[in-house]
This record gives structure tokens, sequence and C-alpha cells, in this order.
């Protein structure tokens, strides 16, 4: 997995750790940062979420690669995917 969790302080930090990509996030990160979130929302002594990237980056965005194996199914409002 390159999504990293660490508490401390009562701040969660949710780190992009996957600097070969230039932390480029693939479908399965989306998940685990949103995981994370959700655990830390239903966590009462966090209060405050950090995230971040490996030094020298933060994300260059979205993997292509990964994101065109598995298209998206489904509408999006105005057409068809």
């Amino acid at each position: 997995m390159t999504i990293r969790t660490a508490t401390l302080n009562h701040v969660v930090t949710i780190e992009i750790a996957r600097p070969e990509k230039k932390n480029a996030l693939t479908q399965a990160m989306y998940t685990a940062m949103a995981e994370a979130l959700i655990a830390a929302t239903a966590d009462a002594s966090v209060r405050a979420v950090l995230i971040t990237g490996q030094p020298g980056i933060f994300t260059s965005g979205n993997d292509i690669e990964d994101f065109m194996q598995r298209p998206p199914s489904g509408t999006i409002s105005g057409g068809e995917t």
C-alpha cells in the first residue's frame, strides 16, 4: 500500500508514499485515503488531519495507467461513459 497513516498529538497524518511515480494516485490509494478519513472522523480524540506527500512533491495527480485499466461505469451528468 502506498498510503501511510500515523497519529500523534491528536493529529492524523495521511502520507502519499509513492515517490517512484511522483505520488500519482491509484484507485486503491483513493480507497485507502477515504478509509483513513472515515476512521479519523470516527475517532473523537482526533483534532486535525494532515494530508502530505513524500519530500519534493505532494502528488502529480491520477495514475492514468491505473485508471484506464478499470474505467468507470455508469453515466456522468450530460452523457454516458
